[in-house]
């Protein structure tokens, strides 16, 4: 099973942690040679499982995200996980995506350039203690973010629907920039209608965020998991972290397999009734008792 426990991507200095492996700025190459054509690196992001991440400028001053394969990426799987990238983003031209700019490869092999997504990760919008977010903005949050997942979720051309899945949400795929934008970012393990192959056989998403039968490793990614791991992204913004910092990752599984505790979310009476009943009717153990689209998900939040 691959479970991508952490996943942060961020504009200021840093790097990114997936599956409990840091690398820091040193892992990469030099600026001139590991940018892309006609670009340079304005900062190492770091790197993770699958990508290595930077931005960089381009010559109209510009500046973006440059993603990489990891130079220890080995399967086929996980050297499909670009090509997955560059095609949602190539298929899904909306505003709660990341906008593609470039793709191609050179003797470093290939890359993909996006715009920036705007504003934050949701794990760093409010302060690290509950409630995580008070009623107001996390009621712009909730209502932007699942928006953007309906909007998604449905988008279609002359074919019919797309039925692109992200497969990972969680607080740091999820950026927002308030009160009413937000954006998805990382899609290495999603799929789409006309996709040539299919998401990660064992890639399940970030724990504690994914459907409990996910994380026993029952079926593949859907959009019914998609609104669940949404939820459980709002859930986290509303009581603040859903496990104890030093649960390692054996207990992590524990969690996810059981599913999410609710008792903190029936303390937040400043959040509506709505609300309230709509987050914990699409968190249910069940899939069949659950609420499964984001449509219906974001008109709950809008009443």
């Amino acid at each position: 099973m691959l479970y991508q426990l952490s996943y942060t991507h961020r504009k200021r200095t840093g790097s990114i942690l997936i599956g409990l492996q840091m690398a820091t700025d040193s892992s990469m190459s030099t600026p001139r040679s590991w940018a892309p054509p006609g670009m340079t690196v304005v900062e190492r992001l770091g790197m993770g499982s699958v990508f290595e991440v930077a931005r960089v400028r381009d010559d109209g001053d510009r500046e973006l995200i440059a993603k990489r394969l990891a130079p220890h990426t080995r399967s086929t799987e996980l050297a499909a996980a670009l090509d997955r990238e560059r095609m949602v983003l190539q298929i899904a031209t909306v505003s709660c995506l990341p906008g593609l700019v470039a793709s191609g490869s050179d003797e470093l092999g290939g890359f993909v350039v996006e715009t920036i997504a705007p504003g934050v990760p949701a794990r760093d919008f409010g302060p690290e203690a509950p409630p995580f977010l008070a009623a107001s903005p996390w009621r712009d949050v909730a209502r932007a973010a699942s928006n953007a997942l309906a909007e998604m979720h449905g988008l279609a051309d002359a074919g019919g629907r797309l039925d692109i899945v992200h497969g990972d949400i969680s607080p740091d795929n999820l950026f927002v920039l308030a009160p009413q934008t937000a954006t998805f970012i990382d899609f290495s393990n999603a799929t789409f209608r006309d996709a040539p192959r299919p998401a990660f056989a064992r890639g399940r998403g970030t724990l504690p965020y994914v459907a409990p039968e996910m994380a026993r490793n029952e079926g593949v990614p859907s959009q019914a998991t998609d609104t669940y791991a949404l939820a459980a992204t709002l859930l986290f913004l509303a009581v603040g972290p859903l496990t104890d910092a030093t649960t390692d990752a054996s207990r992590l599984l524990e969690v996810g397999t059981r599913g999410l505790r609710l008792d903190r979310l029936d303390q937040r009476t400043d959040l509506s009734e709505h609300a309230r009943v709509a987050l914990a009717s699409a968190l249910r153990f069940e899939p069949k008792s659950r609420l499964v689209l984001a449509s219906e998900l974001a008109y709950e939040l809008a009443r």
